[in-house]
């Protein structure tokens, strides 16, 4: 994952993979890790540093603006 950074940090499936649909729909590519471990081992999502989501440095404002903007 060389030049991919991390946008924000889910602590729930559901809302990571909202997200991850989002903006990808509006063409930004993300990585998501931690998400087997949180479906799996839901309680231990908090303590394992929850769902993170990547995306690639040159997309990161674009990103972050179309997170804010709503999903």
């Amino acid at each position: 994952m060389e030049n991919f950074v991390l946008l924000k940090t889910f602590f729930n499936s559901i809302d990571a993979h909202n997200a991850k649909n989002h903006l990808e729909s509006m063409g930004v590519f993300t990585q998501i890790l931690g998400d087997i471990n949180a479906t799996s081992y839901n309680v231990f999502t908090q303590s394992n540093g929850g769902i993170r989501m990547f995306v690639h440095e040159n997309d990161y404002k674009n990103a972050l603006e179309l997170l804010d903007k709503g999903v």
